[in-house]
């Protein structure tokens, strides 16, 4: 089996989940999108109350109100760690549950608030994973940052003029192509190493004992031969993603061409549409997703470390989820298992006659013996008395002949 069709049996199983299901996932989504926005809040207030005690002491305005920024991004995104981590694993264990045929309701996805060992867990595991992202960026990071410095020399070089102005600015031209190429070759490098650990999140809600540097292990055990694999499976939904972009595209060149203005109300109803879709999009790439992950995993428990890549033998069906047995349904099981049980007490009963049946044969056999036994012996008998009644007449013929 091919990897393709992996990716299509993969995709047929998350649509077949997601019947009966997308309600439950749209709420979830608006849910996490309004609590993503109230994590912005405490960034917002903290930027009004340091800018406002700014102006009123009558403060450095520039260094205060960058500090007053600094300060509301760190407690926003400190925020966002301690609330959207542990939804976002709340998020993905739904999920995995689902994928197992479990069914959940959508305050489950909470769950890792209400478990102080899986909210620690959630922490750690987000912040293993944000060191290791800067750790695997720095390799396409600093080209870029080397590419746009020499930019800046070469266009300081052209502006000053003269010799020295135009060797710099010449310098700055050729050291930013050159990192731009370096830039390319980085940015490919942090992808492969960054897909290495694309896995944690979810072998962490599938192991929730396990500590990080297990679920890290495992990961980059997992993809390891298989990150080309996921690369390909996510760029597979790129033709969702164009259609989903569409609407809100069309109609605003649509709305601007027809008016020479800006946005109008062909933008709004085209941005709406494109909302829509891209929230059924990442629903349906979420369920593909882990029940890619499934796949993978049970690929390196079953195949080892040396399972062939791009040759997957998941070839299960297309799942269904479990429905509650309809009424008549039932009443045919319940007939059935009479008629078995019936059936048996027969079969019991016809196994105790056997025994009875069988002594009842002995004693015939035994009886029809015995009276062939006394046949046999009564035709001895006569025969022996006519022998001895023939001895008996040759005896006598013999003595009448001595005697004459």
């Amino acid at each position: 089996m091919t990897s393709s069709m992996a990716r299509k049996n993969v995709k047929a199983n998350a649509k077949q989940l997601l019947k009966g299901n997308w309600g439950k996932f749209i709420l979830i989504l608006i849910i996490t999108g309004l609590i993503a926005g109230l994590c912005t809040l405490p960034m917002i207030i903290t930027m009004m109350i340091s800018g406002g005690a700014i102006f009123a002491t009558g403060s450095n305005l520039a260094g205060g109100l960058f500090a007053a920024v600094i300060i509301g991004i760190l407690v926003s995104l400190a925020t966002v760690l301690l609330v959207m981590a542990p939804l976002g694993f709340g998020i993905t264990k739904f999920a995995f549950d689902l994928s197992r045929g479990e069914t959940r309701k959508v305050s489950d996805i909470f769950c890792y608030f209400g478990n102080g060992k899986l909210f620690g867990r959630s922490i750690k595991v987000e912040l293993g994973m944000f060191w290791r992202t800067i750790v695997c960026s720095l390799p396409m990071v600093i080209p870029a940052m080397l590419m746009w410095a020499s930019l800046g020399a070469a266009l300081i070089g052209g502006i000053a003029g003269g010799d020295s102005g135009y060797g710099l600015a010449a310098f700055g031209g050729i050291s930013a192509i050159l990192f731009a190429l370096l830039y390319i070759a980085g940015a490919i490098i942090s992808i492969i190493l960054m897909l290495r650990y694309v896995m944690a999140q979810y072998i962490s809600v599938r192991n929730p004992d396990w500590n990080n540097k297990e679920v890290f292990k495992k990961s980059v055990s997992i993809m390891k031969g298989r990150k080309g694999e996921y690369f390909v499976f996510m760029l597979s939904f790129i033709g969702w993603g164009i259609l989903a972009i569409l609407p809100e595209s069309i109609l605003t060149s649509i709305g601007i061409g027809a008016t020479y203005q800006g946005p109008t109300m062909l933008t709004f109803i085209g941005s709406m549409i494109t909302a829509v879709a891209t929230m059924f999009l990442s629903i349906y790439m979420l369920m593909s997703e882990i029940l890619f992950y499934n796949y993978l995993y049970s690929e390196k428990e079953e195949g080892g470390a040396s399972a062939p890549s791009f040759a997957p033998a998941y070839e299960a069906p297309a799942y269904e989820a479990p429905a509650a047995p309809a009424p008549e349904a039932a009443a045919a099981v319940e007939e059935a298992k009479a008629e078995v049980a019936e059936t048996a007490e027969e079969v019991k009963a016809q196994a105790d006659e056997i025994p009875a049946a069988a002594e009842d044969k002995a004693e015939e056999v035994q009886e029809a013996a015995e009276e062939k036994a006394e046949e046999i012996k009564e035709e001895i008998d006569d025969k022996a008395e006519e022998a001895a009644d023939k001895i008996d007449e040759v005896a006598d013929d013999a003595a009448e002949e001595t005697k004459e």
